[in-house]
Order: structure tokens, then sequence, then C-alpha cells
């Protein structure tokens, strides 16, 4: 995600405001699907606008706890994989 959001930017200003905007998109979303209980998160359900860095949740089937009730029960509050928090810049989490 680092590598493409940066690769679109056209000067290094425009490669940071996209990892902030990123940054800020992935935590409001995050706690907006915790509050909602959405579950089933995966890279099919989200989407990314490369030139703006913003980040938005689709695909809402699997919600308010219904994630609970799967045969294999989603119990993960919201995802955070690695290459999401590569692009959250060189302080990762702690930025």
């Amino acid at each position: 995600i680092a590598h493409e959001l940066w690769g679109r930017a056209a000067n290094a200003a425009a490669g940071w405001a996209s990892s902030r905007a990123y940054a800020a998109s992935a935590a409001t979303n995050s706690m907006v699907g915790y509050v909602v209980g959405l579950g089933d998160r995966h890279l099919d359900n989200v989407l990314l606008d490369l030139s703006s860095g913003e980040l938005l949740h689709i695909d809402y089937n699997v919600c308010f706890e219904k994630g609970l009730r799967l045969k294999v029960a989603e119990t993960v509050p919201f995802r955070m994989t690695p290459a999401m928090v590569s692009a959250l810049g060189p302080w990762g989490v702690d930025g």
C-alpha cells in the first residue's frame, strides 16, 4: 500500500498528504466498523483511492455482530495487516 501511495504521488508533499489521509481514513473506518460490529474484512472489501489516499470499506453483509454466528466466528475487532501498518509512515502505529 505504501509503495502504491508514494508511487502515485507527484512529489514528496503529495506523498505525505496521501499517507496522512490514508491513516486518518483507516482509523475512522476501523472505529466505525468496530462500533457497528463489522466483520469479514479483507482486501476485497476495501477500496483505496490512490490519488488521495483515502480508504473506504465496502460490503457490509457481515455487520451488527453477525460474524460471531459464522461457522468460524469472526472475533477480530478490525484488521490491521503489516501492509496497512507500513503505509502509516515511518513510525507505524506509534506515529
